[in-house]
């Protein structure tokens, strides 16, 4: 889910929630009229301000979710109010790169994991990633073999 905040400046800034959008999008709609008449540069009181009133409801989860958005958006205002990237806000960037990973990998009930695995996984180097991400929880047994199996394909194909 995407949070948008405007600021009475006509400063746009968006953030965006991890987890279900209708639940994340009743925690921000909530918090929203707490942050009418507030300074938007604020971030850290802000957070802080959110975080506090809705502690006894949750510290995790999908009230965190929807604090997470308004905490992006809202450094997005403060990163457009002062022309600079957020990066620098935060002090600096921290390297020149970023090295995307292909996410997938995802387990089909009713086929061997150990064949179509490694097949997507040599798929997404052939497509140019680096790095896989290979979802795990399934066992000890069935992970280490699956993880094997995609060591593997991938290893084979960056030797």
């Amino acid at each position: 889910m995407l949070v948008e905040i405007e600021t009475d400046q006509g400063l746009v800034g968006w953030g965006e929630c991890y987890g279900p959008a209708r639940m994340t999008a009743a925690v921000v709609e909530s918090v929203a009229p707490w942050l009418v008449g507030e300074d938007p540069l604020r971030t850290e009181y802000l957070w802080q301000m959110i975080y506090a009133r809705l502690r006894d409801h949750g510290q995790k989860g999908v009230v965190i979710e929807g604090l997470s958005g308004i905490d992006i958006a809202l450094w997005g205002v403060k990163s457009k109010y002062f022309s600079v990237p957020v990066h620098q806000l935060l002090g600096g960037a921290q390297g020149s790169h970023i090295v995307a990973y292909a996410t997938g990998l995802h387990r089909r009930k009713a086929e061997d994991p150990t064949r179509y695995l490694a097949e997507e996984a040599a798929r997404y180097v052939a497509e140019g990633f680096s790095a896989v991400k290979l979802k795990v929880g399934f066992g000890v047994e069935e992970d280490a073999a699956a993880t094997r199996v995609v060591r593997e394909a991938v290893g084979r194909l960056f030797r």
